[in-house]
């Protein structure tokens, strides 16, 4: 057990104690000193889930549901899925066999509907790490 200064890419500097083999603790110092602090990385995420939560509001997307912390990280996971899928589901609505098949475009339609009516925070929470095209095809097939 060890205790280090560590100064972090914010500028911010703290004292943290350390536990196990040298190499081990050195790398981690490593990884520290790459890194934001903890109250900078709070006040980060707080700025981008308030900037989510505002640009939601204006777009008329629904309240999430859930705990505020959970309601906090889906709005900012919410606005990247549907930043990505929206450039997705133009591509589908331009696609020219697409426009040929009516019931393809209400599918088309009804998806984007889903997706933007989706009220569960844990629901974007649990889907954070899928593809905008995973979520679409999901969303497609049922």
């Amino acid at each position: 057990m060890a205790q280090y200064q560590v100064t972090h890419t914010c500028g911010h500097s703290e004292t943290v104690q350390l536990y196990g083999p040298s190499k081990e603790r050195e790398r981690r110092l490593t990884w520290l000193r790459s890194q934001s602090c903890l109250d900078c990385k709070r006040a980060s995420h707080e700025g981008e889930a308030r900037e989510s939560r505002i640009l939601s509001q204006m777009e008329g997307l629904p309240r999430l549901d859930g705990t505020d912390r959970q309601i906090a990280w889906a709005e900012t996971i919410r606005r990247d899925k549907l930043t990505e899928t929206a450039a997705m589901l133009a591509q589908l609505r331009a696609d020219p066999q697409a426009q040929e098949e009516p019931s393809q475009m209400l599918a088309i339609d009804a998806a984007e509907r889903a997706l933007r009516a989706q009220r569960s925070a844990s629901w974007w929470i649990d889907h954070r790490t899928d593809s905008g095209r995973y979520l679409i095809r999901s969303l497609l097939r049922g």
